[in-house]
């Protein structure tokens, strides 16, 4: 499987990557979408995009697309999780 097999993810993927560039805000992509983009064989596709930003990142993410929810326990590593 890769994002080429799964259309609806990588819109999504591709929708989030042109907001957050667009904000500016510093961020890392994580958890299972981070792991198909680097070739690793999933046994399910992706159910969300986690997104992780330092604090300041988030609260520009926040007040930007206040839709975006954090999930608990939310901090980690001193960023936020953030599924769409």
């Amino acid at each position: 499987m890769t994002l080429n097999d799964l259309p609806e993810l990588e819109k999504a993927l591709a929708t989030a990557i042109h907001k957050l560039n667009q904000a500016p805000v510093a961020w890392l992509l994580g958890g299972s979408c981070c792991l198909l983009l680097q070739g690793v064989e999933l046994g399910k596709p992706p159910r969300d995009i986690d997104i992780y930003a330092d604090a300041g990142g988030f609260s520009r993410c926040m007040r930007r697309w206040p839709f975006w929810q954090q999930t608990l326990p939310g901090w980690i590593r001193k960023g936020y999780i953030l599924p769409f």
